[in-house]
């Protein structure tokens, strides 16, 4: 069981300060009012006065809107998972009592809120809004404070309580440094994309050592540059973010305690910019301050008289742009007018708030429509030509050094490298071009057609006023004129919308992962088994007793080169050794592991052969998609009904989906769900889903299949007879070397009728030992 708090979602950097929850909107969420409770298991609400879940909405609205003095959110949104296994164990009042473990522990249980249990997802998971405004006294609840502690303290007593599965939780934190932040693992557990986070703690020890060299801050700039990083500073810190400014930022001090802004500004002095990032000193650009600093409109405001001093001296729109450039500014049309915008951060200003002839229809009177700038290079090189022209000798450039051979941060999969994965992420990003292709030119279709329709509006104004007319018959064909207008304008906005929804039909996937969803659920295996191939390479890694917790090089000989590199070995080319990398198993390379001082040679580095076992070869791929197996149990379902043998209906009209680790998520007609996790099946507890889960295990796994609680997978015995096991190449090699020490150490070879020993010519001197 996981708990924790979700944040309410926004548009837009500027309003994230502001961001409250819509509690009718959170309330109907939970209950799933908008799709007519699908994916609701049960929704119920508590410490209200009314009798309905409806009531109980407006109820809270109104003790909400009764404390007048709280400026931060009223709402607190608490989200609950629960393993799939576990969902057996969970009846109407178990959610009921987890619920008011979770108010006790908040110190909420006085307060009023509503509750929904979700089923649409691999886990099932449960909603609560809480109102922080208590009923009787209208005041803030102030109880929250490390409520992530109070959540992991219930959460293990829950389970505890109804036998649930336990997970991490607080006690069991992380507490080493350079791990990535909670934003950035869900960015990539959405995405499947490997963030910037991630790519530069992945590259720490390559970074410090490079930093390391460093004597001023240009070498502290061009030592981050050669990984495609820059270094910024950031309220009382400094941030690491990639030189294309898209990816994110990482918290200095986070990669390592030296890059602290403090410990940097004792060894290189006070902050010093890059010198590849400054413009030429006649060309600099007057940078406006950032959020946190001195007030955007202060600044604006108080070079009004140098600004519109220079605009009186332009004599078109791309002369407005140079000379606001000059000052850091960028004009650009906003709703009905004009907004003045730094370079440099989000905030804008009202053009006609610095000066009255600043406004839009002043601008169009004097220089005509508006006219975007015609390159953001000229706003930038044009003071620094003139200047130069000006003083009549060439300025010294910036230097400009060559990023050849220098690493930059690539979004790259998540998923365990193979050519299929490659060969898809390539078909991936080809897709997405074309996407972004298609959705760039049909706005830019859209933006003139805008602009044609405007400036036929314009003529068709100028025309009427031009002639001589009385001002009735003049306001009457303005008032038809307007209404055609807003047809056309209409007609123009329908249009778009339809071709943006067909691009997005075309195109039915955001991301990464999203592309591996539309194809699985198009039939392609090879795009679900990489879904999965995140969770069996965490399933394999947990699975590993002997794991190596550094990089550990091995003595392996130069016939033994095959063999160690088929049991996952890797070549270091600096130091021309072979090596195991770290997490992986070392009871596979027990041959090669070097001797210890105090342990005898035929040792390994945990002493004891006797666990080091055979590896059984990874499952063999699935021959039918998710898809295809519910079309075949439909059919064979319908031909039981036909011929008598069945009178009831389980997989006809029922509908599926793939979530982000691929998961399929069948949703019955009953209601129910069957959790296809690839090797494991998981299924609803009532008694509908338990009949249908056996019948897709039967076609999934065959008849061979162990079911227990509301788990279903295939029985480890049959899966073992199916297949030949690989002898391990090891375990041959110890015993040819020094004997036969344990019969464990015999390679077992598990045919379709019996189990054989597969006993080496060398081993039967031992065995009769």
């Amino acid at each position: 069981m996981i708990a924790k708090r979700q944040e309410p979602r926004s548009k837009g950097e500027q309003r994230r300060k502001f961001r409250h929850y819509d509690y009718r909107r959170l309330g109907n969420y939970c209950r799933d009012a908008d799709h007519k409770g699908e994916k609701c298991l049960m929704s119920w609400f508590a410490g209200c006065n009314a009798p309905d879940y409806d009531l109980a909405l407006e109820e809270i609205k109104a003790t909400q809107a009764m404390n007048t003095r709280v400026r931060s959110d009223k709402t607190y949104h608490l989200e609950v998972s629960f393993r799939p296994e576990d969902e057996i164990r969970l009846a109407p009042e178990a959610y009921e009592r987890i619920e008011r473990a979770f108010a006790e522990a908040l110190g909420l249980s006085e307060h009023q809120r509503v509750c929904g249990v979700h089923k649409n997802t691999n886990n099932l998971h449960m909603h609560i809004a809480y109102n922080l405004i208590h009923p009787d006294r209208l005041t803030m609840a102030t109880t929250l404070f490390y409520d992530y502690e109070k959540l992991s303290r219930a959460c293990r007593a829950m389970e505890k309580e109804f036998g649930l599965t336990a997970d991490n939780g607080y006690e069991q934190r992380n507490t080493q440094k350079g791990k990535i932040s909670q934003h950035a693992a869900a960015l990539e557990a959405h995405t499947g994309e490997q963030s910037f986070q991630s790519y530069v703690l992945s590259l720490k020890s390559e970074i410090m050592r490079r930093m390391s060299t460093a004597r001023n801050w240009q070498d502290a700039h061009q030592a981050l540059a050669e990984y495609g990083i820059a270094i910024k500073p950031k309220a009382n810190g400094f941030v690491l973010v990639p030189l294309n400014d898209k990816g994110g930022s990482l918290k200095a001090s986070s990669l390592d305690k030296s890059m602290s802004r403090m410990r940097m500004e004792q060894r290189f002095g006070t902050f010093v910019t890059s010198e590849t990032q400054q413009p030429s000193q006649s060309g600099s650009v007057p940078e406006l301050p950032r959020a946190g600093e001195r007030a955007f409109r202060d600044v604006v405001l108080a070079r009004r008289a140098a600004i519109t001093a220079d605009l009186e001296q332009a004599r078109n729109w791309q002369d407005v742009h140079d000379i606001l450039a000059n000052h850091g500014l960028e004009i650009k049309p906003l709703g009905a007018g004009l907004v003045l915008a730094s370079q440099h951060s989000p905030e804008t200003l009202k053009a006609s708030a610095l000066d009255r002839n600043m406004s839009r229809m002043y601008l169009e009177k004097r220089f005509g429509s508006y006219a975007a700038p015609e390159s953001g290079q000229r706003q930038q090189e044009a003071p620094a030509a003139d200047a130069r022209q000006t003083s009549g000798r060439r300025q010294k450039e910036p230097k400009q050094e060559s990023t050849a051979g220098k690493r930059t941060y690539q979004k790259s999969p998540r998923q365990p490298r193979n050519p299929e994965r490659d060969r898809l992420y390539l078909d991936y990003q080809a897709a997405l071009a074309e996407k972004i292709a298609r959705i760039d030119a049909e706005k830019a279709r859209n933006e003139a057609s805008r602009e044609w329709l405007k400036g036929r509006w314009q003529r068709m104004k100028e025309q009427l006023y031009a002639e001589v007319l009385t001002r009735r018959t003049r306001a009457i064909r303005m008032r038809m004129m307007l209404n055609l207008h807003r047809q056309d304008v209409l007609q123009e906005r329908a249009g778009h919308k339809a071709a943006m929804a067909g691009i997005r039909a075309d195109y039915p996937w955001y991301n990464w992962n999203g592309y591996l969803q539309h194809q699985a659920t198009q039939g392609n295996t090879v795009a679900l088994g990489v879904l999965r191939s995140m969770e069996e390479r965490k399933a394999a890694q947990a699975a590993i007793r002997n794991p190596a917790r550094e990089k550990t090089f091995l003595e392996v000989q130069f016939d033994d080169r095959q063999a160690a590199k088929a049991a996952g070995a890797k070549w270091d080319p600096q130091a021309k050794h072979w090596y195991a990398p770290r997490g992986s198993d070392l009871d596979r390379f027990t041959v090669w592991l070097p001797a210890q001082p105090d342990a005898a040679p035929t040792k390994s580095e945990n002493g004891n052969f006797e666990r080091a076992e055979p590896t059984a070869p990874d499952t063999p791929k699935e021959k039918k998609t998710p898809g295809e197996r519910l079309a075949y149990l439909a059919w064979q379902e319908r031909e039981r009904i036909k011929a008598g043998s069945a009178n009831k209906s389980f997989f006809s009209g029922c509908s599926y989906r793939i979530d982000n680790r691929g998961v399929a998520i069948i949703t019955l007609v009953s209601g129910g769900t069957i959790r296809d996790a690839g090797k494991k099946l998981h299924f609803s507890p009532d008694e509908d889903s338990r009949q249908a889960a056996r019948l897709y295990a039967m076609a999934k796994f065959g008849k061979f299949v162990k079911e227990k609680g509301s788990t279903i997978e295939q029985r480890e015995r049959t899966a073992r007879l199916a297949r030949l096991f690989e002898p391990h190449i090891g375990i041959l090699k110890e015993c040819a070397r020094y004997g036969l020490r344990s019969l464990s150490q015999l390679a077992v070879v598990c045919g379709r009728r019996k189990s054989e020993v597969l006993l080496q010519g060398y081993a039967h001197d031992d065995l009769e030992r």
